[in-house]
């Protein structure tokens, strides 16, 4: 590719060449960047970057800038050279740095920032070298911390504090408005703007700080001026600070003195100010005098060279909001920096001619944005305050001898500067231009640099050898490319670039379609706004992107960023290496991951994410249906709004839950939460270890448990409930049948709302209880409440240790008393009730028959309606009586 030397500012004779425009209209052709265009030097070459990219300056005299990649496709970047590197800063807050003298293709190194000591990450944008630290700062709540990091060819950084955060004052202090080196010290300048440029109320703090330090420490600063420089105005009876904003700085060299100074412009409503800072005089204000009302509100860009200062500016008209819309108001050159009264001189622009085959704006809208000196020239961007055309660059000659400023003489006239946009020879608008052997160049302005090179339409131009470009505003740079259409580049070598706006930056890359980027190696862009970045990538459609080597994207606004990624769809995007994403609003992030249907997420390594609203992050894992997480490694989600987020899980059916490890969760509303659980049916939770909960609403709470039926839990630990409403509570319990409950360790219910609360005990039948421990009940509404204890039958009550009710409404009261037959009861201990309404409440007593009784210890009642009254006596018969003792 050919470098042209175009620079032509030596030649003071030729008044027409101090000014000239250096780019096309928006490069070529882009439209409005909205918030203009920022300049800078790096590596020996000039640089302009917007919401539209970064491009590097080719030639002045071909107005040839050349589309750079870079890895974001943020719209508002910040690009700052810094130690040999080239750092960039997008608005989320990511970072990048590269090299000076590698590739921009393939060496852009992504930051990794970490606090140091924490490794908590940080975003950082960075601002300054100084003492072997790169210093930024980092945005907290509200407030901001200064940290430095000496990870300079690094890519993973370490920051650590290196100046108190806001400077120990978070409501005043929002944002740093800079960072510079200065005579080997570090400065640093607070905006304090606590609201809305246009709101009065947001000018009431006592205005901006500018900080000092000689070794970057985080107890060396000192504050250096007066808040504000001390400068209040009184409005609506109201004290306000104008200062409280800085946008543009400049350093110099003091002719005097010999030592740098500082230059800093502040923006408000209420007017600009330039001040200056001599480390040995201090501060003095540089006056901004104007023959007319005219108060500057917004200064973007100062350069300072030869005692003279460059200003980009802003104007608001009687703070309302509309903005001076004309160069004339907004690029200014002031002459004797120390002259209290400064002359204040326009550079105007007037774009009046037109090419009649590409169409240029009329410069009378344009505003200036960035100042530059590179190359004796002074370099200023424009863009359009109405937004409709493109950034424009111009040029303004500017160079020294011996120190001796030497500038052409510019003749005041309105219309001279843009006479002579389109070619620097002889004047003549539409001017070929064959340089190249065996070159030619068809059509008005083109020209063809390279051996062998075709040039053909308006303005366009071929650089490298055997290149072709064709098409208005077409550009090749290197050997055998080829560009065709209108405004589109072929940078890299045998690249091909067609259509509108197409750009082929990487070796034999090929764009094709509207506003395409090629910028990979062997890459492929082909449709509407789509950029194939990556080696060998593919990019298809409509704003599709292929960031990965060997990437594939395609449909509408689909990302192919990881290496072998394949996206296909509308907004679908593959983050890992080997990832497929398709369908709609897809995302595959991690490594082999799959994502498939409408807004799936496939996060985890080797996952698979398929329907609607699916998500899968664990390594292994697969969600399938509508709105299911798989979150566990290995873990499987199905069906709607199921969730299996432990290791090996398995979720399936509707908003169903598998939390445990290898938990098992099937149905509606089923949740298998501990470690080997499972959980099948309708509202069923398995909570414990290894615990089974199947049917509808059951629960089983403690490890090992199992819940089978409905509306049944079990809690104790082995516990098994199993039929309707049952609990099974205690440890080892076994609760079976309708509304019964197991709480004793090892007990067992069985029936209808039997109840067991001793241990070992069992309760079986209708409403029965077993309360004492080993008890046993059996049959309808039977009581065994004691240890041991034993009642059968209907009714029937066993409260005696090691007692025993048998039959109809049985009560066994004494330890080890037994009741059989029909309303009995053994009262005493060791007594016997057997018969019909027998009673023995003696000791060792025992009544048998009809309403026999035996009330003394021992005593021995048989027949009808008997009595054995005395200890030892023995009634038997009908109705007799004994009730002496033996």
């Amino acid at each position: 590719m050919y470098i042209i030397d175009d620079n032509n500012c030596n030649d003071s004779t030729n008044i027409k060449k101090s000014i000239s425009q250096v780019s096309e209209v928006g490069f070529f052709d882009f439209s409005s960047s909205l918030h203009g265009t920022n300049l800078l030097k790096f590596n020996n070459n000039l640089y302009a970057y917007n919401s539209h990219g970064l491009f590097k300056l080719i030639s002045t005299k071909l107005k040839a800038w050349q589309s750079i990649p870079i890895p974001t496709n943020d719209k508002k970047i910040l690009l700052v050279p810094l130690n040999n590197y080239l750092y960039l800063y997008d608005s989320n807050g990511f970072s990048w740095k590269i090299k000076a003298n590698t590739s921009f293709l393939t060496d852009w190194i992504k930051i990794n920032s970490l606090k140091k000591s924490k490794n908590i990450p940080l975003k950082v944008k960075p601002l300054v070298f100084f003492n072997n630290y790169i210093y930024g700062i980092t945005f907290l709540q509200n407030t901001f911390e200064i940290v430095r990091s000496n990870n300079l060819n690094d890519s993973q950084m370490y920051w650590e504090t290196t100046a108190p955060i806001s400077f120990n004052n978070i409501n005043k202090n929002k944002d740093i408005a800079f960072m510079v080196v200065l005579n080997n010290c570090l400065y640093a300048a607070t905006n304090t703007l606590s609201g809305d440029f246009k709101d009065l109320n947001s000018y009431l703090s006592n205005g901006i700080e500018i900080w000092s330090s000689k070794n970057g420490n985080i107890d060396s600063w000192k504050q250096i001026n007066i808040s504000g420089f001390d400068v209040k105005k009184v409005i609506s009876s109201k004290t306000i600070f104008p200062n409280q904003l800085i946008k543009a700085f400049t350093i110099y060299t003091c002719p005097k003195t010999q030592t740098e100074c500082l230059i800093v412009g502040t923006s408000s409503l209420y007017g600009s100010q330039i001040w200056s800072y001599n480390p040995k005089n201090g501060w003095i204000n540089i006056p901004l005098k104007f023959t007319s009302q005219t108060t500057i509100n917004e200064i973007k860009s100062i350069l300072f060279i030869d005692n003279e200062i460059f200003l980009a500016t802003r104007t608001f008209f009687d703070f309302e909001e509309k903005y001076c819309n004309n160069i004339n108001c907004s690029f200014y050159k002031i002459n004797n920096l120390h002259c209290e009264n400064c002359n204040i001189e326009y550079i105007n622009c007037s774009c009046d001619i037109i090419d009649i085959n590409c169409k240029v704006p009329n410069c009378k809208n344009y505003i200036a944005d960035s100042i530059i000196y590179f190359n004796n020239k002074i370099f200023y961007s424009l863009s359009d305050e109405t937004k409709e055309f493109g950034d424009i660059i111009f040029s303004l000659c500017f160079y020294q001898t011996n120190n001796i400023k030497k500038v052409s003489n510019i003749p005041n006239s309105k219309n001279y500067y843009c006479e002579n946009l389109n070619d620097n020879s002889n004047n003549i608008l539409c001017n070929n231009k064959n340089s190249g052997k065996c070159s030619h160049a068809e059509g008005c302005s083109s020209k063809t640099l390279g051996d062998c090179s075709h040039a053909e339409g308006c303005n366009s131009k071929s650089l490298g050898d055997c290149s072709h470009s064709e098409g208005c505003n077409s550009i090749t740079f290197e050997k055998t490319s080829h560009a065709e259409g209108s405004n589109t580049q072929a940078t890299g070598c045998s690249s091909h670039s067609e259509g509108l706006k197409t750009i082929a930056f990487g070796a034999n890359a090929h764009a094709e379609g509207n506003m395409t980027k090629a910028e990979g190696n062997n890459s492929h862009s082909n449709g509407l706004e789509t950029i194939a970045k990556g080696i060998n990538s593919y990019s298809e459609g409509h704003l599709t992107i292929a960031f990965g080597n060997n990437s594939h994207a395609q449909g509408f606004s689909s990302k192919a960023e990881g290496n072998n990624s394949h996206t296909e769809g509308c907004e679908t995007i593959s983050k890992g290496n080997n990832s497929h994403s398709e369908g709609n609003l897809t995302i595959s992030t991690g490594i082999n991951s799959h994502a498939q249907g409408f807004s799936s997420k496939a996060k985890g390594d080797n996952s698979h994410a398929e329907g609607s609203e699916t998500i899968s992050k664990g390594n292994n894992s697969h969600s399938e249906g509508s709105l299911t997480i798989s979150t566990g490694i290995n873990s499987h989600a199905q069906g709607f709004s199921s969730k299996s987020e432990g290791d090996n899980s398995h979720a399936e059916g509707y908003k169903s839950l598998a939390d445990g490890n290898n938990s098992h969760s099937e149905g509606k509303l089923s949740q298998s939460k501990g470690e080997n659980s499972h959980a099948e049916g309708n509202v069923t939770l398995a909570n414990g270890v290894s615990s089974h909960a199947e049917g509808f609403s059951t629960q089983a709470y403690a490890n090992f448990s199992h819940t089978e039926g409905s509306y049944n839990y079990t809690k104790g630990i082995n516990a098994h409930a199993e039929g309707n409403e049952t609990i099974a509570n205690g440890k080892n319990s076994h609760s079976q049948g309708f509304k019964s409950i197991a709480f004793g360790e090892n007990s067992h219910v069985e029936g209808n709302e039997t109840k067991t609360f001793g241990d070992n005990s069992h309760a079986e039948g209708f409403k029965t209880r077993s309360q004492g421990k080993n008890s046993h009940s059996e049959g309808e509404e039977t009581r065994s409440t004691a240890i041991n204890s034993h009642a059968e039958g209907k009714q029937t009550t066993a409260s005696g240790v090691n007692s025993h009710a048998e039959g109809l409404k049985t009560t066994s009261i004494g330890n080890n008393s037994h009741s059989e037959g029909a309303e009995t009861k053994a009262e005493g201990e060791n007594s016997h009730a057997q018969g019909f309404n027998t009673t023995a409440s003696g000791n060792g007593s025992h009544a048998e028959g009809f309403n026999t009784t035996s009330i003394g210890n021992n005593s021995h009642s048989e027949g009808m309606e008997t009595k054995a009254e005395g200890e030892n006596s023995h009634a038997q018969g009908f109705n007799t009586i004994a009730s002496g003792n033996a």
